[in-house]
């Protein structure tokens, strides 16, 4: 019995290793190297305006995270233009926003924590 165990078993480890490497290289692998970047087509997005909204109606947005976003090498476009974030905002009908601040954004040891930072 001790002599099956010992070629049994690395005879189930090694046909397990070899039936992962053969699904990595042909299921995995193909389609990280079809996939495309996860990319948003600004031109395929359309929100259709609310009939019957009051005027004193509030949209809002949280700009929280803008400016990091900013310093991170985002940009805000409007029809391919570039443009000030909080302008494209106001420009469809933002008119009341969050900005949430962070006091102390390191701990103890001076470790960056969350709301973006490095």
């Amino acid at each position: 019995m001790k002599y099956l165990k010992k070629i049994i078993l690395p005879v189930a480890i090694s046909t397990s290793v070899i039936l992962l490497a053969v699904i990595v290289i042909t299921v995995i692998l193909p389609r990280l190297l079809t996939a495309k970047p996860n990319l948003q087509d600004s031109a395929g997005i359309q929100v259709n305006p609310i009939d019957g909204l009051n005027d004193d109606f509030i949209m809002g947005a949280d700009v929280s995270m803008f400016k990091q976003i900013e310093i991170s090498g985002g940009k805000y476009y409007v029809n391919g233009i570039e443009e000030n974030c909080l302008k494209i905002l106001q420009d469809h009908g933002v008119n009341w926003i969050r900005l949430r601040i962070w006091n102390n954004p390191t701990d103890e040891n001076g470790e960056y924590l969350g709301g973006g930072n490095k």
